[in-house]
């Protein structure tokens, strides 16, 4: 795979998936001239072509992750569906992976700070019936790649600086993008804005662009077709917002029941501008 001859900067879809393998045009484009420059921070691991194993609590190339006894994660059979998460069959037994403990980037309205944020990775689950896998996909606090990424039970995220999709675990199919500051109640940009099917993937991104309008400052997407739902500008200076806090991404996984579960990731990247 090819991410690179995958953005086609002029390419817009007005509401049409983005179903291809690799990352969405409609957010990538954006970095065509500064990635991989000293003009922007970035980083991109395409499990596909790059598989690896890790153990708990054990940084790899930047990557650890957090695994419950019994539990895994390592490169799939099938190479294009990348790292298999395997979940144990005991009750709320988890699975975090991640960026280590630097922040690779922040949302900020600060000046100075404001600077263009994009975020996309690829996942599937193998189950989307009630309790089976609770997940969250996104940015969070650095850190946070450790036990209880996940409430017991529940599947919510922990208390932390986030912004990204939770799937709970008494809807297994339904999809919420969501956003938090620590010690603040969560928000939902919009409850229900995927429905995710069983043992298929969906690509599930953000961009932060400040120099939008005040209605949507941050623009969610599911492959490659922007929710219609935004973080306002006026969301963003309330104190329930993650504002100017440091980021790292984080794919956390939790059943909710005794029963083994899975779930992939196939690529992840992140890029803001410096």
């Amino acid at each position: 795979m090819s991410f690179e001859n995958d953005m086609l900067p002029g390419v817009t879809y007005q509401g049409v998936a983005d179903d291809g393998i690799g990352p969405s045009d409609k957010i990538w484009g954006r970095f065509k001239d500064v990635w991989g420059t000293r003009n922007a921070r970035c980083f991109e691991r395409d499990f596909t072509t790059e598989p690896l194993t890790l153990a708990s609590a054990t940084s790899q190339n930047g990557i650890i992750s957090y695994q419950d006894a019994s539990c895994t994660v390592a490169g799939d059979a099938t190479l294009d569906d990348g790292i298999l998460l395997s979940v144990a069959g005991v009750d709320n037994n988890e699975i975090s992976i991640g960026g280590d403990t630097q922040a690779i980037g922040t949302i900020s309205d600060a000046a100075g700070e404001a600077k263009l944020l994009a975020f996309e990775a690829s996942i599937k689950k193998s189950s989307i019936a009630d309790n089976a896998l609770a997940l969250f996909i996104g940015l969070m606090e650095p850190g946070k790649v450790a036990a209880n990424a996940l409430v017991d039970n529940t599947g919510a995220v922990v208390d932390a600086d986030y912004i990204g999709f939770s799937n709970l675990c008494d809807d297994g199919d339904s999809l919420d993008a969501v956003y938090k500051k620590a010690g603040q109640t969560a928000q939902d940009v919009e409850a229900g804005c995927h429905t995710l099917a069983a043992d298929t993937f969906v690509k599930l991104g953000l961009v932060y662009d400040p120099s939008a309008k005040a209605e949507n400052k941050v623009t969610f997407f599911v492959d490659g077709v922007d929710i219609g739902s935004y973080v306002t500008a006026t969301n963003i200076a309330a104190a329930t917002f993650p504002d100017s806090e440091d980021l790292n991404w984080i794919f956390a996984v939790k059943v909710g029941a005794a029963a083994a579960a899975n779930a992939n990731l196939r690529w992840v990247r992140f890029a803001q501008l410096r």
